[in-house]
């Protein structure tokens, strides 16, 4: 028996694509139709216009008898004005948009500040208003409660401004069509009165302060030309020249280059000396140069290197007449070695009395280097300071002058500043606002009118019965039909079965119904699942296959009964193994001994594949859960399960695996891993689309291929879509039975 140690790969099934990891359901109202769900409530959307239509009109009747309103506008416009105090008239154009919009609101800001609406509410037109008598007049002494009226005012008024113009307005709802325009025009001239007082307040204070400005800059040129005067005797400056480029500045120049050059030299002096001593501590080795430079100005070593080279002639010679183990030749080899020993200790010593000597040579001119540069630096601060006064005394200068010169023409432009406030304090078309309509009593009602009051109504009936249908729908999160799959990533359909109930033929019971009522609807639906379950499968050259529920109930141990016995039918060899250990379904299924060997003993050896086998009447083998004993969960995720898997792919096509629900069982996700491929059934109207989508996630974490879902136990939708199409099959199925020929 070999053995298996993990599944093997699989390529990507055609069924569709397999979840990753991290796959979850799409928003709830992503599965809805909208068209669908307004089909079904046609009725209740109908009758809630008609009763948003009864609404709107009831409710027009009674404000209409209740409560009209009259409205009120005073008009006003934003003008460009003058710019300057000779302008001979304001210009309309000229300004943006986001500028006349600004302004227009900052008026209308101002037109509902308290102040103004005080101004207003105290005038006798505005007091003799039925609105003001109805609400602000005492009762017993008849004195105004002008508070009181502002605090409505402030509440009421309806300030705007108009897009696209250089207009803004203030509008007023009253009962009584005059009241409403009493009231607009008393708060505008209210407010075109406070805005000449304070157009005129700022007018004089600007004149003021302008006025002050100019005394204060005439001192301060005083005293500057003092300052002048003084430093000129005190510095004795006789020259405007650019201290850049005078005599002493020239001096700290070449003071500058000089350091530069000197500081340059002495660290390439300093860089020398290192490797000098370097060398003669025996951290740096000896250049070429150091080498040639002994050899050639020492005489000694110079014979020396003579002598070494007429011995290595000699050996030559000797070599030629005699053998290399000579006496002669070994005594001339011992000359040799001596001399070249000798040699290379005087010219050691050479070398190091070279390199003496040049360390001795760099120290004093780096010695020197640095008196040179203690010099200059000396010569430097005192030229730098000389030159530093030099220009901070025409720095002074011209910075004064500078000053002189801002203060003149501040002087002028604050002349002219008050030359032109008091030009324009005398022109009325210097305001930015001016009045361009006052209010007039208003011919038609503002509130309430029918064409707005009864479609209002109607659309907020009508939205808030479509939003309560629609928030049923979305908060609904149950998988009720295959579009509710279709919006979870990774779900492909591999069938649609419908339930008991919704078979047309009358069927009793789903057990085995493939076998025991093959024209029923059931029959037919479980054997198109096999048609898709069977294409996902050749296609990848997968045999084992898991089917997995979501939760209990979902109809797994059905499932793999019905798609064993259409796929059987067509002539392959399949076994169904019972891996269910917690709620094993499959023997009591098919009428066979629920406590006979099986899974749990195969996997603890103690029985063997051929007696564990059973051979049902059905189409297909079983191997059932095994004997209560022997169904312990945890050697479903052993070697053992791994080892069956190869044996059973040898001997059958197909290999189909009820295993628990995978929400409440770990198990099955174990058993997924070492199959070739998963199906997962979901029981319609029972499972969420989320626990769908976590269970497909953990499918395809299990390394198994994912070839789709079945839903079972679908029910008619809105329209009868499905009740039709079980219909049309059933039709079908008879029809066949009864005459073959017909198609």
């Amino acid at each position: 028996m070999s053995t298996i140690t993990s599944p093997r790969p699989s390529p990507v099934s055609p069924a569709g694509p397999r979840p990753g990891p991290g796959s979850r359901a799409l928003g709830p109202a992503a599965s809805i139709d909208p068209f669908r769900v307004a089909r079904r409530h046609a009725l209740l959307l109908v009758a809630s216009i008609f009763v948003g239509a009864a609404v709107g009109l009831a409710a027009w009747g009674g404000f209409l008898f209740l409560y009209p309103l009259y409205e009120a506008r005073a008009l006003f416009e934003v003008q460009q004005g003058i710019t300057e105090a000779g302008d001979l008239s304001t210009r309309a154009t000229g300004m943006k948009d986001e500028d006349v919009s600004r302004i227009a609101r900052t008026e209308l800001e101002v037109i509902i500040q308290r102040p103004i609406l005080q101004s207003a509410a105290r005038r006798p037109e505005l007091q003799n208003t039925a609105w003001f008598r109805r609400n602000f007049a005492d009762p017993v002494t008849g004195q105004p409660r002008v508070e009181d009226a502002v605090d409505e005012l402030e509440k009421s008024l309806r300030p705007s401004a108009m897009r696209g113009t250089n207009l803004f307005q203030i509008g007023w709802l009253a009962r009584e069509r005059a009241d409403a325009a009493v009231i607009v025009n008393e708060v505008a001239r209210a407010y075109i009165e406070r805005r000449r007082l304070d157009d005129e307040s700022v007018y004089n204070v600007n004149l003021a302060a302008f006025d002050r400005q100019r005394g204060e800059v005439d001192g301060d040129l005083e005293r500057l030309q003092n300052t002048i005067n003084r430093l000129i005797v005190d510095s004795g400056i006789t020259s405007l020249d650019d201290p850049r480029y005078t005599e002493a500045a020239q001096a700290v120049q070449r003071a500058v280059d000089t350091i530069s050059q000197a500081t340059v030299m002495m660290q390439g002096d300093a860089t020398l000396r290192e490797q000098i001593l370097a060398k003669l501590r025996g951290v740096l080795a000896y250049s070429d140069e150091d080498v040639r430079l002994a050899e050639t100005t020492d005489g000694a070593v110079y014979q020396h290197i003579r002598t070494v080279n007429d011995m290595r002639v000699e050996i030559r010679s000797l070599r030629e007449k005699y053998p290399d183990d000579h006496r002669l030749v070994r005594l001339a080899e011992a000359r040799l070695r001596a001399a070249e020993d000798e040699l290379e200790r005087q010219r050691e010593d050479v070398i190091r009395r070279n390199l003496n000597a040049r360390l001795k040579e760099v120290s004093d001119r780096i010695e020197q280097t640095k008196a040179v540069l203690s010099q200059q630096e000396k010569e430097l601060e005192a030229r730098t300071k000389s030159l530093a006064d030099i220009a901070t005394k025409q720095s002074e200068y011209h910075a004064l002058q500078d000053r002189r010169r801002a203060l003149e023409l501040s002087r002028e432009a604050l002349i002219q500043l008050s030359r032109d406030v008091r030009l324009m304090k005398t022109r009325d078309d210097a305001r930015r606002t001016r009045v361009v309509a006052f209010a007039e009593e208003p011919r038609e009602l503002w509130f309430p009118r029918i064409e707005i009051i009864v479609p209002i109504a109607v659309i907020l009936v009508f939205g808030l019965t479509l939003g309560l249908v629609f928030v049923r729908e979305i908060t609904d999160q149950r998988v009720k039909s295959a579009s509710d799959l279709l919006v979870i990533p990774g779900a492909s359909i591999l069938g649609v079965v419908p339930a008991l109930e919704e078979d047309p033929t009358g069927v009793k019971s789903v057990n085995m119904v493939v076998r025991r009522a093959p024209l029923s609807v059931l029959a037919e639906s479980w054997r198109q699942s096999a048609t898709g379950l069977l294409r996902g499968l050749d296609a990848g050259g997968l045999q084992i296959v898991v089917v997995v529920g979501g939760m209990p109930g979902s109809g797994t141990t059905s499932a793999v009964t019905n798609l064993a016995a259409a796929i059987g039918a067509s002539g392959r060899r399949v076994v169904v193994v019972d891996a269910n250990f917690r709620r094993p379904e499959v023997a009591r299924m098919l009428g066979l001994n629920g406590n006979a060997a099986g899974l749990g003993d195969l996997l603890r050896d103690a029985v063997t594949l051929e007696e564990a086998l059973v051979q049902t009447e059905e189409g297909f083998a079983v191997i059932p859960a095994g004997t209560a004993a022997s169904r312990i969960v945890e050697r479903l995720n052993t070697e053992r399960l791994s080892s069956l898997f190869a044996e059973l792919r040898s001997r059958f096509d197909i290999v189909i695996v009820d295993a628990p629900p995978a929400i409440v069982a770990g198990d099955a996700l174990a058993l997924a891993y070492r199959a070739d491929a998963s199906v997962l059934v979901v029981r319609a109207g029972q499972e969420e689309r989320g626990l769908v989508a976590r269970v497909l996630g953990q499918l395809g974490r299990a390394r198994s291929e994912v070839l789709g879902v079945v839903l079972n136990g679908a029910k008619r939708t809105a329209g009868g879509y499905f009740r039709k199409n079980f219909r049309a099959m059933a039709q079908y199925a008879r029809e066949d039975a009864g005459d073959g020929s017909r198609k």
